[in-house]
């Protein structure tokens, strides 16, 4: 856990040290460090947004196996007659 700063503190063997930091909201950084006998090592760690992933899906379907440019299709012609009124002049 960090202080209110931040910062933590820990105890650790010298030599080399891999460091996980993980916190909510952010994408984890590992990093290593080689800690010296009786010396204090700062690591300033930068946190990340985690990248954001877009994906698109179209879905189409048909009832039959045949697309749809395909299969033939009924096509019905329906006449309107206009009457025209003439007026004489």
């Amino acid at each position: 856990m960090t202080d209110v700063r931040g910062e933590v503190r820990i105890d650790v063997t010298p030599g080399p040290v891999d460091l996980t930091i993980v916190k909510e909201g952010f994408a984890p950084v590992t990093t290593t460090v080689t800690v010296a006998a009786g010396q204090q090592q700062p690591v300033a760690v930068e946190l990340e947004k985690p990248p954001t992933i877009e994906e698109r899906v179209t879905v189409s379907a048909t009832r039959t196996d045949k697309r749809l440019e395909d299969q033939r299709m009924r096509v019905e012609v329906l006449e309107i007659a206009t009457r025209l009124k003439r007026s004489s002049s």
